[in-house]
């Protein structure tokens, strides 16, 4: 009997699945990982929240934003259950690929409320952005969700053209010059801020403001996936693996704006789609030590 619990957590909320001889038995939606804390602490509290014939099992694959050392969190959560045998902890830039495009050669671009780009190749590994709202994440939730927002109340002040972004905000958050407000004082502002990006993204194809963020969306992700690639030797005549994974790419407008970007420049990448369920992370247990991704995971 093998006994698998994946995680996959972000700051929009965290998926849990429990697998039994390989196939799925359950799965849930728990609340989001907070990166300013510890994060072992909050994965044990939501493994705690599963129901008890689920809280024992073999091995546990967690993929999580806010993961900057793996290896100690590996060996930290592996302490704390006595019946496991194996424990592999990534970053979810590390997880997003291997979940979605195997081993490599491969690109993913993992786009919720942040945004990560991760390259491999037999050539190397690179990281592009994922560095958090405060000093990156370009084309994320986060940022088009405040790109939204900066809209909607220029326009309420008078310094900039009319959109239907600003009943949106209305509609979210309340009145304009009270908005802000609402939303500092939540300890959820950067999922709530994010949250409007779904607003942004749904008013691109009638509201030109809404349209040049989504394209400027667009851009920057172009950006970071093409400089991925090219810091591991992936050229335009490469064939490789590509995933745009995320409820950012929900938005077909955005999806399919990035894709033609690409292909223009990189018409042998093949685009996959996204994991049906999370038993892709398995994988991890795969990887060499001659393989660029091996520091990349902690396991004990």
């Amino acid at each position: 009997m093998n006994r698998q619990l994946f995680v996959d957590a972000g700051q929009s909320g965290i998926k849990v699945e429990y697998f039994l001889d390989g196939k799925r038995q359950s799965n849930w939606r728990l609340g989001p990982i907070f990166t300013n804390l510890p994060l072992a602490p909050q994965f044990l509290s939501a493994i705690s929240e599963l129901p008890a014939e689920y809280r024992e099992f073999d091995s546990l694959f967690i993929s999580s934003s806010g993961i900057t050392e793996a290896q100690p969190l590996a060996n930290e959560i592996r302490a704390s259950f006595a019946f496991l045998e194996n424990a592999f902890v990534v970053h979810d830039s590390v997880g997003s690929l291997v979940l979605n495009c195997g081993i490599g050669p491969a690109v993913v671009c993992a786009a919720g409320t942040g945004i990560v780009t991760l390259a491999v190749s037999d050539q190397g590994l690179a990281r592009v952005d994922g560095w958090g709202h405060s000093m990156g994440d370009f084309g994320s939730g986060f940022w088009i969700g405040k790109k939204g927002l900066e809209a909607a109340m220029r326009f309420f002040d008078g310094r900039a053209g009319e959109t239907k972004l600003l009943g949106r905000l209305v509609e979210r958050f309340g009145e304009p010059s009270r908005a802000y407000i609402a939303v500092q004082s939540d300890e959820a502002w950067v999922s709530l801020v994010a949250g409007f990006a779904k607003d942004v993204l749904e008013l691109a194809a009638v509201d030109e403001i809404a349209a040049e963020i989504r394209s400027e969306a667009a851009s920057e992700i172009t950006t970071s996936i093409l400089t991925a690639a090219s810091r591991v030797g992936l050229t335009s005549e490469s064939q490789f693996k590509l995933a745009l994974v995320g409820q950012v790419f929900s938005s077909q407008g955005l999806a399919e704006e990035v894709r033609s970007r690409l292909l223009t420049t990189h018409a042998q990448c093949e685009f996959v789609e996204k994991a049906g369920d999370l038993s892709g992370l398995a994988k991890l247990g795969d990887v060499s030590p001659e393989h660029p991704l091996w520091n990349q995971i902690g396991r004990s």
